[in-house]
């Protein structure tokens, strides 16, 4: 999807890949290969700002990707999912502990996704289900 031109084509493709989960053995895991494919920019909105977040459509129009846009956009994909419509999602700014780093992860059911051992989190973000 990351390499096609035409908005209309990403979005038909970023559908199908929606679909396609519903019925994977493992679709966080399948959304997170998805979009570890994205090309990653710098940081393209303030991650502090959740008024300032794109939508869904907005990520997929715009198609630049940082290591916050990515994380949202993995929890939006499966926020779409059935299988997570009743779940609750977070979106986690974390610091390593050795370096300072900031990165990114998210929650499920208050259930971390990517490793947080050597990290502490910062703010968590509720992210309300997008229609």
């Amino acid at each position: 999807m990351f390499n096609l031109i035409e908005y209309e084509s990403r979005l038909k493709c970023w559908s199908v890949f929606r679909e396609n989960i519903c019925t994977a053995n493992d679709p966080i895991t399948e959304v997170q290969n998805w979009y570890s494919q994205a090309p990653c920019h710098s940081l393209q909105y303030d991650p502090w700002n959740k008024d300032e977040w794109p939508t869904p459509w907005e990520l997929i129009f715009h198609n630049v990707y940082c290591a916050f846009t990515v994380t949202l956009g993995i929890i939006y994909t499966l926020q779409l999912c059935p299988l997570f419509q009743d779940s609750k999602f977070y979106l986690n700014i974390c610091q390593e502990d050795d370096t300072g780093m900031i990165t990114y992860h998210f929650s499920i059911n208050k259930k971390n996704y990517f490793n947080l051992d050597k990290k502490q989190i910062l703010n968590s973000i509720e992210i309300n289900h997008q229609n």
